[in-house]
């Protein structure tokens, strides 16, 4: 995968959030934006050492080695877009997700999310 493919995907995951948003669907929104949040990071991870993670798992273990501010934002913010599953979330734990993704993209200097 690409760096294109991967802002490409944030990029609908963020649309697909934001949509979500605008509908008062606040779990999917939570799902999306945090997987913009995820590929955001992936595209960080990728332009530092070459290496796209293969699960979250993998993505943490490399954001505490190679960027330790992205692993304190995608860590904290994952306990969220898990408890999306089984809880209903609020507007304001969407805009907790959502501000998320805007500070990773400001920290990736990737413009778009605002």
């Amino acid at each position: 995968m690409s760096e294109s493919a991967l802002l490409s995907n944030a990029q609908d995951f963020w649309n697909s959030g934001n949509d979500d948003i605008a509908k008062k669907r606040y779990n999917p929104a939570i799902a999306s934006l945090y997987k913009s949040l995820s590929c955001l990071c992936d595209i960080v991870i990728y332009r530092k050492i070459r290496i796209l993670p293969s699960d979250h798992t993998d993505r943490f273990n490399l954001l505490k080695v190679h960027n330790i501010l992205l692993y304190k934002i995608a860590s904290n913010l994952f306990t969220l877009y898990v408890k999306s599953y089984d809880f209903r979330l609020t507007k304001e734990q969407v805009q907790q997700m959502k501000k998320g993704v805007i500070d990773v993209a400001k920290i990736a200097s990737i413009e778009g999310f605002k």
